[in-house]
């Protein structure tokens, strides 16, 4: 608890200092530009009409850059909340954000994933996850990370199986190195039913992963269920076995070997 409300007070310090330089830099400045246009402006020297233009425009510059600053500082205490998951002070931000600046993509993801998030317990907030995803990936049709999100929600929020794993599938081909979406895919498959799929699909994440890795037991693993599951136990005794070199300690993999009467 203590470590969350440091990390919130100093997205709040953030903020201060933000807003100070803001109103320091950019206010102070557009009133000097501006008492300058002013003078230029009351001249009737067409050369110094010239100037006021420039003076106004400086004044028109400052003001979109402190727009796109505000805008970064709500993004940044959107991030804060969400990591220390106070969903509903990171919608509140990115909202705010995105009333200023609405066509960031990443921006949409965020919210998204807040709304997702918010859906655990409040179902409405579901669709509204949906629709910040697709909103991201009309703003980038190439982002894998909304399909991602939909994915999880469709399969495993909504029922919608088939859908869920279209949207994982969509994920991978944009993001043909995302691991969590080749793991996730892995386990949609398997509790589908499609074991052989949830097979091709771990082996493709272990053929991603350096040989050494211990996660790589968990693939094995998995691939050991679902091998019991399509009732080859020859082939699910040798991936858990698998599992148990990468990492010796591995309990599924254990308890696994032991339950099929093969264990030490």
């Amino acid at each position: 608890m203590k470590k969350g409300l440091g990390k919130i007070k100093i997205g709040a310090i953030i903020l201060s200092l933000c807003l100070s330089f803001l109103l320091s830099g950019c206010t102070g400045g557009a009133r000097e530009y501006y008492d300058q246009a002013d003078k230029f402006s009351r001249s009737k020297a067409p050369e110094d009409w010239e100037r006021a233009i420039k003076e106004y425009q400086k004044i028109i510059d400052l003001k979109v850059e402190a727009h796109g600053r505000i805008a970064y500082i709500h993004r940044k205490l959107g991030d804060l909340f969400l990591e220390r998951e106070m969903f509903s002070k990171a919608e509140e931000h990115y909202l705010l954000a995105l009333e200023l600046l609405p066509n960031i993509p990443e921006l949409r993801y965020s919210l998204g994933i807040t709304y997702a998030n918010l859906g655990i317990t409040e179902e409405v907030y579901l669709d509204k996850a949906i629709t910040e995803y697709e909103n991201a990936i009309k703003l980038n049709p190439k982002f894998a990370k909304p399909y991602y999100g939909m994915g999880l929600i469709y399969f495993y929020k909504k029922g919608m199986l088939e859908t869920g794993i279209l949207n994982m599938k969509r994920a991978i081909e944009l993001g043909p190195d995302y691991i969590d979406a080749y793991v996730a895919l892995g386990r949609m498959y398997y509790e589908a039913g499609n074991y052989q799929g949830a097979i091709d699909t771990y082996e493709r994440v272990i053929a991603k992963h350096p040989r050494k890795m211990k996660i790589l037991s968990t693939y094995y693993n998995n691939i050991g269920l679902s091998y019991l599951a399509m009732g080859d136990k020859e082939k699910a005794v040798s991936s858990f076995k698998q599992a148990l070199k990468i990492d010796p300690r591995h309990t599924g993999a254990k308890t696994n070997l032991k339950e099929m009467g093969t264990g030490d």
